[in-house]
This record gives structure tokens, C-alpha cells and sequence, in this order.
């Protein structure tokens, strides 16, 4: 039996490419990636938009989180509670009650790192942002079939300063070989990028 074909709950998904700002073009320093990352997690969950963030480390798994959550608690204060970190190192109970909120709704949003990639049935969510490119295009896209399995999902890769994904920003179609629509933001989906 051959199988050529993926069964799994998908619907159309728009997928941004963000390449943080430059803070010195002389010297090619952009803006950090876990802070855009946080920011961008925080402008999703206050709009209702259940959202996973791969980072590539604990660390920066935590530090999305805490950058987030602090936005959260000066601004919209009760959302902090409703977003969560998830990483190994964590007991299996914590992490079971982590997925268990998650899939239930109870969580907004998540950082996370490939511990949440594989395996595990975190229910409807709308949005996935990766940090940084995974380091292959099998990753990326099991990161981004995360979200939009239901309705009209939003994948982001952004882009830290290495030398690959800098690349990808200036040739995204070699990225995953679609066409791109290039737009201001990449809140609001256009049927016209589609």
C-alpha cells in the first residue's frame, strides 16, 4: 500500500515571513527574535487567537513566556494566567495538566519547544510562530500543521540573524516553493495572498 496523501484536518493557512527590525544596519544587529516572538504572542492572544510558539531552547521557550506574560500583566492582566510554558523538564504531571488546559481552551497561548511538535493532541489552534528556522522544511511544516486544522490558520517563521534565515527572507519561495504576497502586516488575511 502506498500512502501519497496527508489525511489530516487542515484548512488554508496564511503564512508570514517576519524579519525583526534592524537596530544597527551597520552592523546587521536586528531586533531579538524571543521579543518579537512575545510580542507577537501577546497581540494574538488579545485578540481571542489560540496561538503556539516554538522557540529552539528551554531558555528561550522561558523567555518568551516571561516577556509575554509581563506585557500581559501591565496590559491586559487577566490573560497572564492564560498562557503557559512547555518544555522538557517538566514532571509528566505538570506537562499532562499543561496539554489538558491547552486542549480544554483554557490556555491562550504557548511557548514551547519541539517537546510539543510530535505526538501530542493539543486541540484548535489558530496561530503557530517559529523562532528561527527548525533546521529543515519537514520541521517547519509540523510546526506550522499545529494550527488552522479547523479554520483559517496563521503560520510565522521568524527569522533570527543567521545566515540561512536571512537568506529565506530575501528568497522566502525557496522556502517551502509557494508564492508569496508581500503586505504591510500579517494580521488581517487577504484572499488576494492566498
Amino acid at each position: 500500500m502506498v500512502i501519497d496523501h496527508d489525511g489530516s484536518p487542515a484548512a488554508e493557512r496564511d503564512v508570514c515571513v517576519w524579519n525583526p527590525p534592524l537596530l544597527d544596519a551597520e552592523l546587521g544587529i536586528r531586533a531579538s527574535t524571543l521579543g518579537e516572538a512575545a510580542t507577537l504572542l501577546v497581540g494574538l492572544v488579545t485578540r481571542g487567537m489560540r496561538t503556539i510558539v516554538f522557540a529552539k531552547s528551554r531558555k528561550g521557550c522561558e523567555l518568551v513566556h516571561r516577556y509575554a506574560r509581563q506585557a500581559l500583566l501591565l496590559h491586559v492582566p487577566e490573560l497572564a494566567t492564560r498562557i503557559a510554558p512547555y518544555r522538557a523538564g517538566y514532571t509528566p504531571e505538570q506537562r499532562r495538566e499543561i496539554e489538558r488546559r491547552l486542549f480544554a481552551g483554557e490556555l491562550l497561548g504557548v511557548s514551547a519547544t519541539n517537546a510539543l511538535e510530535l505526538g501530542i493532541d493539543v486541540g484548535l489552534l489558530d496561530c503557530c510562530i517559529s523562532v528561527g528556522f527548525p533546521g529543515t522544511v519537514a520541521s517547519l511544516r509540523q510546526q506550522w500543521g499545529r494550527a488552522g486544522r479547523r479554520g483559517h490558520g496563521l503560520a510565522v517563521l521568524i527569522a533570527s540573524e543567521d545566515a540561512l534565515d536571512q537568506f529565506f527572507m530575501r528568497e522566502p519561495e525557496a522556502l517551502l516553493g509557494i508564492r508569496w504576497c508581500w503586505r504591510d502586516t500579517c494580521a488581517a488575511p487577504r484572499p488576494s495572498c492566498r
